[in-house]
């Protein structure tokens, strides 16, 4: 095997490298381009919808700033800098050009180390066609590591200072992007690095240094810009919701009522902090929500987490993933290499672990682990006999139009979502909106390319993440009298976008904090959005 193994190839001609950058740029800004224009692309997640109202100032941000949370303050000053082009925020264009560019420097590398260009092309396309259609940061950012330990391993084998400054410059921008998917891919892939070549190349070695300098300096400033008392505060809470919201930590101690009755919840309490109801002060207390952790203690988490593994292992056969998982293991069949055994299993081990922690089934974490291995298995072929190459390019094309039918019908729902949800904006009740849960359609509400003018119209009251970030309207609105709590229990009431679990769960939260009933007047409805006016009427404490 020529490539992720530890003999060399030798060194390429530049003029075969020129030809492959072309092929590769043309194909990638050609995919990109065809796929956003005949199709409708839509967030995967709302977290890039939050972020694009973070870096623009509007939707449930008040005032625009490059503290995106979840990505590096250095990525959000490069997202605002970015110019808007037709109905496209900075973000949008931010996202597409990260999309574009992973797609064209991960074809280039798979050119440089021997693939054939039409196993390579139709490998990248059924890799991209997800993440084009169906953006998300986390899987961005995972991408462009994978794009970048492809690169390293071109230079171990070509000496191309320009390959090892784009490998490099790739595995920064993960980071800045995503730095636990740019860590987690760079953990799985460790068995393929070219350890012995890094010992003695001094270029690699200084190339190593100086991202590992820029990190460290991105996190300095990271730390900088959250260096104040609010964000302080945003940041004790976040740590602690975490592991209800994000873990199911709530499971445990729901089920704990000794832990409930010492520090004053309820089971109810403990849903609504796991449903993202971060209103009131008295639920939203760290101290407490840490203590109930510890008190728990960690024997029954271990117990649950084996199962939870398993489960997340099982969960890898979806629509998104099983295409190339299967490719990959069929060609890893025909062509063995101890390299691709290896990475399945740091690959199902990983998996495992984040299902053990309480997080199975993200698939946009697993994915690039995916398509890592996938084109590591492809990376083997090019010493194998022609027939092996005519056999796995039977797998590609049978696997990519795989992938092609089972992501036609979600495109086809997500363009009908995105149509719907621009008529319910346009007719959403006056004034702020609280949104909770996920009835409210944010994807397709502000997809990537949609009008600008119209995102700025809407005003929301964010009960997730945001809730208590400094530039959330939700401070705003509590600092001047009008916070969520207060309209809750006025004449008035609240004008909620929440789905019937959130709306049971907050009749509960009227019935033990105010000793009341909760009134509920559906004010607008249209398809899936139900807008609801609710209040706590009846005695108040």
């Amino acid at each position: 095997m020529r490539t992720f193994e530890s003999q060399s190839i030798g060194i390429l001609p530049l003029t075969s490298a020129s030809k492959h950058l072309a092929w590769a740029v043309c194909v990638s800004v050609a995919f990109v381009s065809l796929l956003s224009l005949c199709f409708t692309p839509i967030w995967e997640t709302n977290d890039d919808v939050g972020m694009s109202m973070i870096a623009h100032g509007y939707g449930f941000v008040a005032q625009s700033s490059p503290n995106l949370i979840f990505s590096n303050v250095l990525w959000g000053h490069i997202i605002q800098a970015m110019p808007q082009f037709g109905h496209a925020f900075g973000y949008t264009v931010a996202t597409t050009l990260t999309i574009t560019v992973s797609c064209a420097a991960t074809l280039y590398f798979i050119l440089r180390i021997g693939v054939a260009r039409l196993h390579a092309t139709i490998a990248v396309g059924m890799v991209f066609i997800w993440p084009v259609l169906f953006p998300q940061f986390t899987l961005n950012s995972g991408l462009l590591a994978v794009a970048s330990i492809l690169g390293w391993r071109v230079y171990a084998e070509t000496r191309s200072t320009a390959d090892l400054i784009l490998a490099s410059s790739l595995a920064f921008f993960s980071f800045l992007i995503r730095d636990q998917q740019f860590w987690l891919v760079l953990a799985v892939s460790l068995p393929l690095y070219p350890w012995k070549f890094l010992a003695r190349d001094r270029k690699l070695q200084v190339a190593i240094v100086l991202l590992a300098m820029s990190i460290a300096g991105s996190v300095l400033l990271n730390q900088a810009a959250y260096d104040t008392s609010a964000w302080k505060q945003f940041a004790e809470f976040n740590q602690a919701r975490a592991p209800y919201t994000d873990f199911r930590a709530g499971d445990e101690v729901r089920n704990r009522p000794d832990v409930l009755a010492r520090h004053g919840y309820s089971p109810n309490d403990i849903d609504l902090i796991s449903e993202w109801f971060f209103v009131d002060p008295q639920l939203t207390n760290a101290v407490k929500l840490n203590a109930m952790l510890t008190d728990v203690g960690l024997r029954r988490w271990v117990q649950r987490g084996f199962g939870m593994g398993v489960e997340s292992l099982r969960m890898m056969f979806v629509d998104r993933l099983w295409p190339m998982l299967a490719c990959a293991l069929l060609i890893a069949l025909i062509s063995p290499s101890r390299s691709v055994f290896i990475l399945i299993v740091m690959t199902a081990a990983a998996v495992f672990a984040l299902g053990a922690i309480g997080r199975p089934g993200v698939t946009r974490v697993q994915y690039p682990l995916c398509a890592l291995l996938l084109l590591v298995a492809l990376s083997g072929l090019s010493t194998r006999p022609r027939r092996i190459h005519g056999v796995a390019a039977l797998m590609l094309v049978a696997a990519s139009a795989a992938t092609v039918y089972a992501v036609w019908p979600y495109e086809a729902v997500a363009s009908s979502r995105v149509r719907e949800a621009q008529k319910q904006m346009q007719e959403l009740p006056k004034g702020t909106l609280a949104v909770w849960g996920g009835a409210f359609p944010y994807e397709a509400a502000f997809p990537p390319f949609g009008e600008p003018a119209r995102a700025h119209s809407v005003q929301l009251y964010p009960m997730g993440v945001t809730t208590f970030a400094p530039f959330s309207i939700a401070i705003h609105e509590e600092a001047a009298g009008r916070g969520f709590l207060t309209r809750l229990t006025s004449a008035a009431g609240l004008n909620l976008s929440v789905g019937p679990p959130q709306a049971e769960l907050l009749r509960g939260y009227c019935k033990e904090h105010f000793r009341s009933q909760l009134a509920d007047r559906v004010i607008y409805e249209y398809d899936n959005l139900v807008i609801h006016n609710m209040r706590c009427i009846g005695p108040q404490p």
